[in-house]
């Protein structure tokens, strides 16, 4: 005769959580080079500019990154500008300054939620 563990019984049973990400055929084909290239010229920009190109040369990196994005042979395209980041990115950079740094977390998700927000498939 088997005998019931008590402590095992008295907690909930796991339940399995479905996947809530769209399936599908993601990939990422760009190269080690080619994202060590824009690394370069986003840091060496924002260092000869002193921060100010910061939103251009941002958009630059997202506009490489994204365009070697393809789900299900579809590609994705950025259409966001400069100019249409220089408000999120001078929020940013006022709030994590006031803050010493501590807002700098929620300044990257901002950011990155305003590159999804730009971003769309390719129309064909």
């Amino acid at each position: 005769m088997t005998q019931e563990n008590p402590i095992q019984n008295s907690f909930p049973q796991k339940k399995q959580l479905q996947n809530s990400l769209p399936q599908g055929n993601f990939e990422f084909n760009g190269t080690g080079w080619g994202f060590a290239c824009v690394s370069l010229g986003v840091s060496l920009g924002s260092v000869l500019t002193l921060g100010l190109a910061g939103p251009w040369l941002f958009v630059w990196a997202l506009q490489w990154f994204f365009s070697h994005i393809t789900i299900d042979g579809r590609s994705l395209c950025f259409k966001g500008t400069g100019w249409g980041y220089v408000g999120t990115y001078l929020t940013i950079f006022v709030f994590t300054l006031i803050t010493f740094g501590i807002y700098a977390p929620w300044g990257v998700v901002r950011a990155w939620k305003w590159a999804i927000e730009n971003t769309s498939y390719e129309e064909e």
